[in-house]
């Protein structure tokens, strides 16, 4: 991997786990290029409850977070969850720069060679496949499955359990600081840390070092 693995953001826009399968990898772009769209804004914007939407990735040259547990369902196809729908209920989302670099590309290429890794060899669809929109302008996801395809297996497939683990591991931490200090207010991402996602998180957590260990 030579992409930085961002794995301290959690968007609380998701719908927990994954009764249709994963099948596909859907691309999006952040915004038009024109707009200026940046990283930590997107981030900042999917991550905020009040947007009702979010990613599973977000990617640009050089780094890449993951806000949503791909084993999960994030909001970022608009075509409704619980319904067996293409984008929502059936697909990884990547949220990628507009601006399509080569490092863009490059980048992104190297998180859909790890993610067909661990889910096979996932199909791309871009977000205007799933519903009427622009998005994602012109990517070129030949030149994507190009590039994925031609880069080498990663060495540990399982790499993003690990992520997601500590993903769970933060949560959990998080709400059990507050539940000791009486307060939980002191915690300044308690917005993020609802009862019912830890409790999903912790069995979620559970499973997933179960199936590492078989």
């Amino acid at each position: 991997m030579t992409y930085q693995d961002i794995t301290q953001y959690n968007s609380p826009n998701y719908t927990s786990g994954r009764p249709y399968g994963i099948h596909y990898i859907v691309i999006h772009w952040w915004d038009d290029p024109s707009n200026h769209p940046m990283f930590d804004a997107v981030i900042n914007t999917l991550c905020n409850p009040k947007r009702g939407a979010s990613a599973h990735y977000i990617a640009e040259a050089g780094r890449v977070a993951c806000i949503v547990d791909p084993d999960d369902r994030a909001w970022h196809a608009g075509d409704g969850v619980g319904v067996g729908s293409k984008g929502n209920d059936k697909g990884i989302g990547i949220e990628c720069n507009p601006r399509q670099s080569d490092g863009d590309y490059a980048t992104i290429a190297e998180l859909i060679r790890d993610l067909r890794a661990m889910y096979g060899d996932l199909p791309l669809i871009r977000h205007r496949d799933c519903s009427s929109t622009q998005c994602p302008g012109t990517y070129d996801l030949d030149r994507l499955d190009k590039l994925a395809r031609g880069l080498t297996a990663p060495a540990d497939p399982a790499r993003h359990i690990r992520h997601n683990e500590a993903r769970s591991g933060r949560l959990l931490g998080a709400a059990h600081h507050e539940a000791c200090s009486g307060d939980r207010r002191n915690h300044p991402r308690w917005h993020h840390v609802r009862p019912d996602q830890v409790r999903r998180e912790r069995e979620h957590l559970r499973r997933q070092v179960g199936y590492r260990r078989q």
